[in-house]
């Protein structure tokens, strides 16, 4: 009778905890899915026609889109820089001040993946427009040659709609980008990858799907670069181009082209067709990069 008793205790605290656990688990799993789903740093992005930037419409033609949508790729470099040579050296100088200020950091990514320090930037870093609570209210302003580039790679939305751009449609412009550092020790790179997240969640389960929904939304990447314009002139190269690999045809070898990274030298891709990489460098390498979201287009349907 005494076993009967205690086995009869000990089933109802299990009965007790099982009970406790049929409440507690699967409210952590909801909070945990929550969470994910309003990770975001796109949330507060602009419309892209409220990025307009005139120097930005001054330099993409309606030609260059429609070679941005035939190629999906669109590489503005040398007599057709993004940057003349004081905007360029006074972005420099802005880099080095925030080299200083020691704003740079490792990304998240696994180190055999990339091995660049980035620094996320908004136009409003140091100013009372920033939000109260965000990091970036207590960082120091931007100097007038990156805040320049800022707008100048955020104005590109408002350019390709201009022209009509088919590849994405209501093009939306995130506040945050990233400025990249890659240290010039001949090994640091960036495998080859694509912008976009296009796995499904039954491949990469609920919860990374939910956490990679600003990757999911991901339409153009507009990179800017600001080294030193005689990048790679050297006879040994300074490496860190960046490979763009081209779209194969039946019974083609892959093909690629290489991008030296000049300072002022401006990148657009279709984030979710263009797979690319970072060779590795051997100078330090700067770049600035914005993310553009949208709706895919017919081309992209």
């Amino acid at each position: 009778r005494c076993l009967a008793l205690r086995m009869a205790r000990y089933l109802k605290r299990f009965a007790s905890f099982d009970n406790f656990a049929l409440v507690v688990v699967p409210s952590i799993g909801c909070a945990t899915l929550l969470e994910a789903y309003q990770r975001s740093e796109i949330k507060d992005a602009h419309r892209g026609r409220l990025c307009q930037y005139s120097l930005a419409n001054k330099l993409l033609t309606a030609s260059h889109v429609r070679r941005l949508e035939r190629d999906g790729f669109l590489v503005l470099e040398n007599e057709q820089s993004a940057l003349g040579e004081d905007e360029l050296t006074s972005a420099q100088k802005d880099v080095v001040s925030i080299m200083r200020e020691g704003r740079f950091s490792r990304n998240s990514n696994d180190s055999d993946v990339r091995q660049d320090l980035v620094c996320w930037i908004r136009e409003t870093d140091g100013t009372p427009d920033a939000a109260a609570d965000a990091p970036e209210r207590s960082a120091g302003p931007l100097g007038d040659g990156l805040l320049h580039c800022a707008r100048l790679v955020r104005g590109v939305a408002a350019a390709l709609e201009s022209h009509g751009y088919s590849r994405a449609s209501e093009l939306r412009v995130p506040r945050q980008l990233q400025l990249a550092w890659y240290p010039g020790d001949g090994n640091s790179n960036y495998v080859r990858h694509l912008d976009a997240c296009l796995d499904a969640f039954w491949e990469i389960g609920l919860l990374a799907w939910l956490r990679v929904s600003d990757y999911r939304e991901r339409s153009v990447t507009a990179i800017l670069y600001l080294n030193h314009a005689q990048w790679g002139s050297s006879g040994s190269g300074s490496g860190g181009e960046l490979r763009i690999f081209l779209p194969k045809g039946e019974g083609e070898d892959e093909r690629h082209i290489d991008v030296l990274p000049r300072g002022g030298t401006l990148v657009l891709f279709d984030s979710r067709a263009v797979e690319h990489q970072v060779m590795p460098t051997r100078d330090d390498r700067f770049a600035l990069t914005c993310w553009i979201v949208g709706d895919a287009g017919l081309s992209d349907k």
